[in-house]
């Protein structure tokens, strides 16, 4: 009897007919290619007992000066650093505040005194938001401040952008809107506002006047009287109406840093804190807040120090050893933020989707610019102001409807907005970078959807595939459209998770399917060497390549980080590799073919290991394209009992037109790799 060859071709296909797809992969899971060849997938088992609590979005792994190995883990409900399997908790913390106005000024003095009953124990760690601005003594505040000193126990100072121009004590005001029927002009009442025509105005708490709400970001349109102005409203009024912003209330937000113990805490303050009992606080509790809870975060490390940012939120640092127990605000970086990173060209924060701080053109308040690109000086993250002598700047992405993602790249930095990708590449002069768009209408799907592999950057966009390596942006092929693209759930798909493993070459990214709720269940892979596609289900939503922490690291819906390619094990549990093939003749035409004998070709273990895998052999046949198939087997093959003489169920010898294989298996401890598949076989006819 004759032998037929069959050399798979790599790659899974699933835009191919069976009978298309002949010697090729149409089904494929937990595996990968190999040289060409279709191998079981490495496993994963648990990087640390713990689980985390909220859904991981960021992994980081870094090492501090004492090199000490440490990963951050980034949840929807906190953040914690993990070394040699220890977690500390380092999520940031915030306190929102309402009470009564109760700031003191000094005429000639930019130090302000604001006393809030609703504080204890506050530090000079902590910055304080103004969520209402606050007219006293001539002065307006708002945005963000640091804490300067600590005067009692409710009480501190911060320090203004200018002197106050009169003495006031315990007083201070916030906006007043007043409406007119018909009328889309709102009348703001604000002591001593110093605005002009054209100024930006923002007001962060929504206020519900004269059947209107006045929210967000305006421009003064007129200036009345000095302490009175005019926005222009999205609707006109209702009714003619006055009401003050926050009920009159002064909403302070305060970003708690819990740094280390002051020196000489206990009697701290008053008469006792200038002898021999020396200064702190006065008293030994410390305010403390409530975690902060994010929609996602972005993370990076400069130097020994992690950097995070919270999606619509501010960029954190935390550096290991300075006894502080959370991630601290920077207080100059911009408040809001879709996301940062540390560039490569220079060490600078690169913050996309960034914030506006109005009060630097006379302007009152902070917003949020969704394609504002903003950095910091070269080497100081405290410095974000830009001036002649220093590199901090910003830049406006002209296209586009906002900033999705971005990351440090060779020799440049790149920001996805929705339709396109902008590279901005270190020049020194003024502008400090030059930004062009180098493609267009790639943009990206998600936050994470992007992985990077030597010089080339790979994503995924809402219908394709791309990669840039400098030249330009190529839109790939993909064998495993149909599976991604039709299954991918448009409620979800801003969650998609990119994943480079770099020891074999590949990119993945997992996401939603239409039947997944929600989670990352699916995956689509990339060989970049080889140039082929496989596909399959995998629960991952977070990820981090090889790093100094060593294995790739996958985090799961369920709060659990994995070390993958650790074993060939799913956490000591069986791993299920399989592979179906498109169907072939093994003799073409009409005609049917008997197979007596099957002689599939493999490495049974790994290179100088035991060599002990137990694959299971499916034939799957069928007379013609379309036809509800047969299937033979499972047929158990080992390196001792390396072929099978497949049967019928009556006895009689496997008889049909197409034949497809299926190889799989489910033993623990396994590994290997499929080579060429052999079938002895006999021609039985057209009938």
């Amino acid at each position: 009897m004759p032998w037929a060859t069959v050399t798979l071709q790599p790659g899974a296909n699933v835009e191919a007919t069976p009978t298309l797809n002949q010697a090729g992969y149409l089904r494929t899971a937990n595996g990968r290619f190999k040289a060409g060849l279709f191998q079981k997938l490495g496993g994963w088992l648990k990087y640390v007992p713990i689980t985390f609590s909220g859904t991981i979005k960021s992994l980081w792994g870094w090492q501090d000066l004492n090199r000490v190995k440490r990963l951050s883990v980034a949840t929807t409900d906190s953040v914690t650093v993990v070394s040699s399997s220890v977690p500390a908790v380092i999520t940031p913390q915030t306190l929102d505040t309402d009470g009564a106005p109760d700031f003191s000024t000094t005429n000639g003095d930019a130090t302000i005194t604001i006393v809030d009953t609703d504080t204890s124990g506050l530090t000079t760690d902590v910055v304080v938001y103004f969520r209402t601005p606050i007219s006293v003594g001539g002065l307006i505040l708002s945005g963000t401040y640091q804490i300067a000193t600590i005067t009692g126990a409710d009480s501190y100072t911060i320090e203004a952008q200018a002197q106050a121009t009169a003495t006031e004590a315990n007083a201070g005001a916030v906006p007043e809107f007043v409406t007119a029927t018909g009328s889309a002009t709102v009348k703001v009442n604000l002591d001593d506002h110093t605005q002009v025509r054209g100024n930006e105005v923002v007001f962060p708490v929504a206020t519900s006047v004269g059947g209107i709400s006045v929210e967000g970001k305006y421009n003064v349109t007129a200036v009345i009287t000095a302490d009175q102005f005019e926005i222009t409203a999205s609707d006109a009024a209702t009714s003619n109406d006055t009401q003050e912003m926050n009920g009159g209330d002064a909403g302070l937000t305060y970003y708690i840093a819990l740094g280390p113990p002051a020196s000489g805490v206990g009697y701290g303050v008053g008469d006792y804190g200038d002898g021999a009992y020396g200064k702190g606080t006065s008293s030994t509790s410390v305010q403390t807040g409530t975690p902060l809870a994010a929609t996602d975060w972005t993370q990076d490390n400069w130097g020994e120090i992690l950097i995070a940012c919270a999606e619509s939120g501010g960029i954190y640092y935390w550096q290991p050893n300075t006894g502080f127990a959370n991630l601290a605000l920077i207080p100059e970086g911009p408040l809001f933020n879709d996301g940062a990173f540390v560039s490569m060209a220079q060490q600078q924060i690169i913050a996309y989707g960034s914030s506006v701080d109005t009060r630097l053109g006379g302007g009152i308040g902070i917003y949020q610019d969704p394609l504002l690109v903003q950095w910091c000086d070269i080497g100081n993250f405290f410095e974000w102001t830009p001036d002649p002598t220093n590199f901090a700047r910003s830049y406006r992405i002209p296209t586009g409807s906002r900033c999705i993602s971005g990351c440090a790249s060779k020799n440049r930095n790149l920001v996805w907005t929705d339709v396109d990708l902008h590279a901005g590449t270190f020049n020194g002069g003024s502008s400090v970078y030059s930004w062009n768009r180098v493609g267009s209408n790639c943009g990206i799907i998600g936050k994470h959807a992007f992985a990077q592999q030597a010089d080339t950057a790979y994503w995924m966009g809402v219908g394709n595939f791309f990669a840039y390596a400098g030249s330009g942006v190529q839109p790939m092929s993909c064998s495993v459209w149909d599976a991604v693209f039709q299954d991918l759930n448009p409620d979800h798909q801003h969650k998609v998770v990119a994943a480079s493993n770099s020891d074999f070459t590949e990119i993945w990214w997992f996401y939603p399917s239409l039947d997944g709720g929600g989670m990352l269940d699916k995956f689509a892979k990339y060989n970049t060497i080889e140039n082929t596609w496989d596909n399959g289900a995998m629960d991952r939503c977070a990820w981090l390549d090889r790093s100094v922490l060593g294995y790739p690291l996958g985090a799961s819906s369920a709060g659990i980080v994995y070390a993958h390619e650790n074993g060939f094990d799913d956490d000591n549990m069986a791993l299920h590799p399989i592979m179906e093939t498109g169907d072939f003749y093994l003799d073409e035409g009409e005609e049917f073919t008997f197979i007596d004998e099957v002689w599939p070709d493999f490495k049974w273990g790994t290179f100088g290991g035991s060599e002990t895998a137990q694959i299971l052999l499916t034939l799957i046949c069928r007379d013609a394209p379309g036809e509800t198939p047969v299937e033979y087997g499972p047929y158990v093959v080992s390196k001792a009992t390396p072929f099978v003489t497949p049967d019928a169920p009556d006895g009689t010898r496997v008889r049909a037109r197409q034949i497809a294989l299926r190889v799989e298996s489910i033993d623990t401890g396994s590994f290997w790799r499929l080579g060429k598949v052999r079938f002895r076989y006999a021609k039985d006819g057209r009938r």
